[in-house]
């Protein structure tokens, strides 16, 4: 510890210091990974890129993912780095497949997927494609919930989203500032 003229001056150590929280909530900011499982088409291995890159500044964005990989790998480093959900997206004969699970304990939603655009194809089909900087992606996307019925599955489908992205700070937030809207 250091010493001032033969004293003892204590450290901060009794402070609590905390995961990162949130600032309106005290919530935790939730974090996620987004993995490939098993053979994927290649529309479908562009389309992991593109959800690391939505859920930006709080995912794994360059994840490395091995053939061998076992979900039991991610599951062991998930309580280390504060992963609070993870985003599963896998092929089978039948068709695409999204599995959306929460850390450690459930609820796992999985959603069949029946289309979906690569954010390549967003920006061929623009007239003027609006290109995000890194200075962009450092504030989470605003979610906006629109058209939602609430029926049961739709309700854990609503509580499922609701706490996949970080709450927005009203006191704080800028309307100029929000860059990236995604709305379901």
């Amino acid at each position: 510890m250091p010493r001032k003229k033969g004293r003892r001056r204590k450290r901060r150590t009794h402070v609590a210091g905390g995961g990162e929280q949130d600032g309106d909530g005290g919530r935790k900011i939730p974090r996620s990974f987004v993995i490939r499982r098993g053979e994927l088409p290649v529309s479908l291995k562009d389309l992991v890129p593109d959800m690391r890159r939505m859920f930006m500044p709080h995912t794994a964005l360059h994840l490395k993912e091995r053939k061998k990989g076992k979900m039991k790998d991610y599951l062991g480093v998930a309580g280390k780095l504060g992963i609070s959900h993870f985003w599963l997206v896998s092929c089978t004969e039948r068709g695409a497949y999204l599995r959306v699970g929460k850390y450690p304990r459930g609820p796992t939603l999985t959603f069949h997927l029946e289309g979906f655009s690569l954010s390549k194809d967003v920006k061929a089909s623009q007239r003027r494609p609006v290109s995000l900087e890194s200075n962009d992606m450092k504030e989470p996307p605003l979610l906006v919930m629109n058209n939602f019925t609430y029926a049961e599955a739709s309700l854990k489908a609503r509580r499922q989203k609701d706490h996949q992205f970080a709450s927005a700070n009203r006191v704080e937030s800028f309307v100029d500032a929000q860059k990236r809207t995604r709305s379901c």
